[in-house]
């Protein structure tokens, strides 16, 4: 897609859990592309529903299975979602 748009603003649906243990500790993880420290996240493939991609995204970033759990809110918009990585790409996270 990249190829066809360049660096242009792309709007990306995602997910990121937020995981507590029964002390209220939350679950962080740190990333492999920049060493920043993250909630378990990532985009909702298509055809993906959001549970399922949160189940996925928290098993592939941190091991954890998922096994129940709800839907907190839903968040977007420039402001604290928007992100322009290193090599020009933008992308809003909603």
């Amino acid at each position: 897609m990249r190829a066809h748009i360049g660096t242009d603003l792309l709007l990306l649906p995602s997910v990121a859990a937020i995981l507590r243990d029964s002390a209220g500790h939350i679950l962080f993880h740190q990333r492999t592309d920049d060493d920043r420290w993250s909630l378990p996240a990532g985009a909702i493939a298509c055809g993906e529903d959001p549970w399922t991609a949160l189940v996925r995204e928290v098993y592939e970033e941190t091991g954890y299975a998922v096994h129940d759990g709800f839907v907190r809110g839903v968040f977007g918009g420039k402001h604290g979602f928007r992100h322009i990585y290193p090599n020009g790409d933008q992308v809003e996270y909603t």
